[in-house]
């Protein structure tokens, strides 16, 4: 008498999500052959009614691997293993992000708090030579120019303390100059900006920049 072979539950959860697969690539092709039919004229209320219920068909599917898969277990390299549920990973915070030191293994970044980490920019814009704010900016309120060539920067969301990375560089497709932050007159909600032409001596001038800021806030 032939033995009978036990699947393991590895085995068969392959097994029925290989077959929830190819039911919605069935029930996909379905959808795509209807009202395809030349010189038919179709009720489009129909139609509407049964792409309605093949969308809500293949959406229960995708639930129903969900659980499959929430229903896992992470299996590690000493031979021990976890409930995937019991395993749960959890939003990272912005202190998560801005703790470089962290050890802090059980956390996933979310575009929410990915702009927190160090490493991210948290601020750039164009200024013309007259102090004006142009578009593209990104978290920064509006910028002045305080006198010739001096300018100051306004942050939508303020740093932390006023000791924030900073650099400037001026646009040279229009002009060509020199660029400089003021790092001692910076303050949390605003850094300072100065550009100077190329002569000999350089000289104050108005001219357009760049700006960039990292830091924490």
């Amino acid at each position: 008498m032939d033995s009978i072979r036990k699947i393991n539950p590895m085995e068969k959860n392959i097994m029925e999500r290989k077959k929830m697969q190819e039911l919605q690539n069935k029930i996909m092709g379905q959808r795509s052959s209807i009202g395809l039919t030349k010189g038919v004229t179709h009720d489009i209320r129909k139609r509407q009614f049964i792409r309605k219920g093949i969308l809500g068909l293949i959406a229960g599917i995708g639930i129903a691997a969900f659980s499959k898969i929430a229903n896992a277990r992470y299996f590690f390299a000493d031979g021990t293993s976890q409930a995937a549920a019991a395993a749960g990973l959890t939003e990272a915070t912005q202190s998560d992000m801005e703790d470089e030191g962290t050890t802090a293994t059980d956390r996933y970044v979310s575009p929410e708090v990915g702009r927190y980490g160090p490493y991210t920019c948290k601020a750039f814009c164009l200024v013309n030579g007259a102090g004006t704010l142009q578009s593209g900016s990104y978290n920064v309120s509006g910028s002045t120019k305080d006198s010739t060539g001096r300018y100051t920067v306004s942050w939508d969301t303020d740093f932390a303390d006023a000791l924030y990375t900073m650099i400037a560089c001026v646009n040279e497709t229009t002009a060509c100059g020199t660029a400089v932050t003021d790092r001692l007159a910076n303050i949390t909600t605003a850094g300072k900006v100065a550009t100077y032409n190329n002569a000999a001596p350089h000289v104050l001038s108005d001219l357009p920049f760049y700006v960039a800021a990292w830091g924490a806030q």
